[in-house]
């Protein structure tokens, strides 16, 4: 090539012999369409291709190849995606890992959602652990970014949620063993003491549990009015006292006691009667009135 454009990239034949060396990408438009058309529910995103005689493969290995990684949900058949699966049989069907492929939406780079929540289940021990995660620790997770992260603990809050209603009305204690049920399984694992206010109204069902205290539980941490407070606000006629034992062990120490008598002498003056203290441990209970404490 000579005149200016010649001097400029020099001659065409080197310029030739460059590009046979390094060959450019091939662009398929229907790559393109096929990332929007994916956003739809139970869209094949390599459908386009199949029908035009491409192939899926890993990495690009020229033409007629797509790239799609070996390691997703897509490569199996539709009958066995964790989607189809939840419709076709009902989610009491799938595996744990399976519903949180789910929630999760999508994987991350280089894995499937349903390897990815695999993952999770293998790093945090098991599931309880999952829903017990604190969001530090789920978001330090490779592959868990926010969107996942809310998705997870929103459906935990709901999950939880569900729990204090029965029969389409709110959940009712009728003694210690109910307060069990409705917490047990959420406290008996924490690490740490949590304090929670079960708030109920005149027929003793559950208005909310609120959390009023993480940590060590001492008369002096511990204030009557951080609990009532709330009971004031949500017109709470009573309020049962809540709090976990993380060694498993749910004898009432002194400083439950003590707590326990400034709530109740709290509540006469409020007008908000005290109807237990309930110390959950590791699948056992205690419950401070039956054992005569007040």
């Amino acid at each position: 090539m000579r005149g200016p454009i010649g001097s400029i990239f020099g001659d065409l034949d080197e310029i030739e012999a460059a590009i046979d060396l390094f060959p450019p990408r091939p662009w398929n438009p229907l790559k393109t369409l096929g990332k929007h058309l994916n956003e739809l529910d139970g869209f094949d995103s390599f459908a386009p291709y199949r029908r035009w005689g491409l192939r899926a493969c890993s990495g690009w290995e020229g033409d007629g190849c797509m790239a799609e990684s070996t390691d997703s949900i897509r490569m199996l058949p539709r009958s066995e995606r964790p989607r189809e699966r939840l419709y076709r049989k009902g989610p009491s069907a799938l595996a744990d890992r399976e519903l949180i492929a789910i929630l999760l939406g999508s994987g991350s780079k280089g894995k499937s959602a349903l390897t990815l929540a695999s993952d999770l289940l293998v790093n945090l021990g098991n599931l309880r652990a999952l829903a017990l995660s604190d969001p530090t620790v789920l978001l330090g997770q490779v592959g868990v970014g926010p969107g996942k992260a809310a998705r997870l603990f929103a459906a935990v809050e709901l999950g939880r949620r569900v729990v204090s209603y029965r029969n389409g009305e709110r959940f009712t204690i009728r003694g210690p063993e109910d307060v069990a049920t409705l917490l047990m399984d959420e406290m008996r694992s924490l690490d740490r003491e949590e304090f929670r206010v079960l708030l109920l109204d005149a027929k003793n069902r559950v208005i909310d549990a609120v959390t009023v205290s993480v940590g060590t539980l001492t008369a002096s941490l511990i204030h009557p009015r951080e609990g009532l407070k709330t009971a004031i606000i949500r017109s709470a006629a009573s309020v049962i006292l809540v709090h976990n034992h993380p060694t498993g062990i749910p004898t009432p120490s002194r400083e439950d006691v003590e707590v326990t008598e400034r709530f109740v002498d709290a509540g006469r003056i409020v007008g908000i009667e005290i109807l237990d203290h309930v110390i959950i441990g590791d699948g056992r209970f205690e419950s401070l009135r039956e054992t005569g404490y007040f």
